[in-house]
């Protein structure tokens, strides 16, 4: 079963239309996490707490830097990302999301 990286496309297409750049390698796992959906809210930050860094060849002091998710339900994991992003170095960093889960309250 092949799986599409729908994120991936979005951004490719995304990265053309503005004339930025797009660097799928850029942030990097550092441990293997839980599933975030199987999870409460509290335990989604917990999970993904050091979970990311970025590609040491990575050039990113005073660089602003646009992330881009599906999905956005606590957070978590765009903090986590922009955690590593800002320690590397980057100026400032945005988020997109396609969608927003507004109910949190039974995560």
């Amino acid at each position: 079963k092949h799986k599409v990286d729908q994120v991936g496309l979005l951004c490719k297409r995304l990265s053309h239309k503005l004339g930025v750049a797009y660097d799928k390698k850029l942030l990097v796992r550092t441990r293997k996490t839980a599933k975030q959906s199987e999870l409460g809210f509290k335990e989604r930050f917990e999970n993904m707490k050091g979970s990311m860094r970025t590609d040491r060849n990575c050039e990113l002091d005073g660089k602003t830097i646009l992330l881009i998710d599906d999905v956005c339900t606590t957070r978590s994991t765009l903090m986590e990302c922009a955690r590593a992003l800002k320690s590397a170095g980057a100026r400032c960093v945005y988020a997109a999301t396609v969608a927003t889960v507004r109910n949190t309250e039974k995560i």
